[in-house]
């Protein structure tokens, strides 16, 4: 009787071990840091050709994108350092490589003429990136991960059907999971079947926000639509990663839309009464904070002093993040020096208007949010340019026949300006324009007053007698 206490003793601890491995999963100490940690990617070329590797890497808490591009000769390696959250993928084009906080990977290059290279790994998650480039040979190249999702949101006429479609191509995917014979961990194998949902969930709600936003019409849907996120507080037994963040934040702004009252921020005032300080909550409000941050500074300041965090240093953590990683240009400096020129191809330089205040709004060919601000920002020009105040426009990440176009199109009135399509990646690090459209204000000094001025369309009468007031 009393070997069979002992037993039944043993048997409960390990069924309570581990249910609280799976509720602690999420935000496993071991594989995630929402401080974010540095994890170096070493590439070693054992090709006999130059590889010339251009990579993109997305940060989430806050959102932030990293470009860049690698130039390695054969027999020589080269690597990156950046900060990671959780484990996620750096892009490479046609493929990607999987790493995570504190992590080192070596991916060797044994050759790079084909979509998906020949690569060999070394590193704790050696056999996760085996994985992964297996999954990606089956799908042709990592973006029909997405590609297929949209092509049948491209053909519906009943976006009610959507789900159903969205679960037929999930389920192939999980399939080649569940037929994957190679070694790989217990929790990894848990982590991916929910990722992989969670793409499909992800893709769902992209596809019908594309669509609604390039056909001008809302779409209406059933609630089932969404009957998804019932799994939200359930899937606590994967390890944080981005396509369930990018779930949780369409609910979560969803919730908002719901309430009859006004608050700072709907989207963050449904978060905290849903999440009220737990740590899927304090995840969330990093994530969210961080988009107030962007588009009304105002509400961020209100929010950042009254919404309390689970675990207090995580507020101050996203505060610091923030500062380093999006709150560029920085505020009472001189903006760094872009390539300007103007529809003739004359070189422009910020220093030409020393002496007026200046609102430079950046906008890219294929940000349909920005073309839909000219009307406002041609409005402002014309009421104000003769009070002092200066209204940029820059073209970025774009070609110059295609920004020529569309001045042309929508008959820009403003100083309308251009900067080249190489020219990205330097101007994404010293301007962080990641999420476009984006409005900074010089003062008459030449200097930075602010980093995340609102776009033209909620600037009032008010906001701009300030600005000419004052600068």
């Amino acid at each position: 009787m009393k070997k069979l206490i002992v037993f039944m003793l043993a048997v409960t601890c390990a069924l309570v071990v581990k249910a609280q491995q799976n509720r602690g999963m999420l935000l496993n100490k071991q594989l995630v840091d929402l401080r974010g940690n540095d994890a170096t990617t070493v590439f070693v070329n054992a090709s006999a050709d130059t590889l010339k590797l251009g990579y993109i890497y997305f940060t989430w808490l806050p959102y932030t994108e990293t470009r860049d591009v690698l130039k390695i000769a054969p027999g020589k390696r080269d690597s990156i350092t950046l900060p990671f959250n959780f484990p996620d993928f750096i892009y490479l084009g046609k493929y990607v490589v999987y790493n995570s906080p504190g992590g080192r990977l070596v991916c060797t290059v044994k050759q790079n003429k084909t979509a998906i290279p020949e690569l060999n790994f070394d590193g704790p998650l050696a056999q996760q990136n085996e994985y992964y480039l297996a999954y990606q040979r089956y799908l042709g190249d990592f973006d029909q991960e997405g590609r297929p999702y949209y092509n049948i949101g491209d053909q519906l006429s009943n976006w009610n059907q959507f789900p159903a479609k969205a679960d037929s191509i999930t389920n192939i995917r999980l399939k080649f999971l569940d037929n994957y014979t190679k070694p790989l961990l217990s929790w990894f194998r848990v982590h991916e079947h929910r990722r992989l949902l969670y793409n499909g969930y992800h893709r769902m709600l992209n596809a019908l926000a594309s669509k609604e936003f390039y056909s001008g019409t809302k779409i209406k849907v059933d609630d089932s639509y969404y009957n998804f996120e019932k799994l939200l507080n359930k899937d606590t037994d994967m390890v944080l990663n981005s396509n369930y963040l990018y779930c949780m934040g369409d609910y979560f702004a969803r919730q908002g839309r719901f309430l009859n009252t006004k608050h700072v921020d709907n989207t963050v005032f449904a978060l905290d009464s849903l999440y009220h300080q737990t740590d899927i909550g304090d995840v969330n409000l990093m994530m969210t904070l961080a988009k107030v941050y962007r588009n009304n500074r105002p509400a961020y300041d209100n929010l950042k002093t009254t919404i309390q965090f689970k675990q207090p240093e995580r507020k101050q953590w996203l505060d610091s993040a923030i500062q380093k990683r999006i709150g560029l240009p920085l505020i009472g400096k001189t903006p760094p020096v872009m390539a300007l020129t103007d529809v003739k191809g004359k070189t422009v330089s910020l220093s030409d208007y020393l002496g007026k205040p200046v609102i430079i709004n950046f906008w890219a060919v294929w940000c349909g949010p920005c073309i839909a601000e000219f009307p406002q920002e041609n409005k402002l020009y014309g009421k104000y340019k003769n009070k002092g105040l200066v209204v940029i426009n820059v073209c970025f990440d774009s070609g110059r026949e295609q920004w020529l176009g569309l001045s042309q199109k929508h008959q820009l009135k403003m100083i309308n300006l251009f900067t080249r399509k190489e020219d990205y990646n330097k101007l994404l690090r010293q301007y962080n324009l990641t999420s476009p459209p984006r409005s900074i204000l010089i003062g008459r000094d030449g200097k930075v007053v602010d980093n995340y001025l609102k776009r033209a369309s909620m600037l009032s009468a008010a906001d701009v007698a300030k600005i000419i007031e004052a600068n």
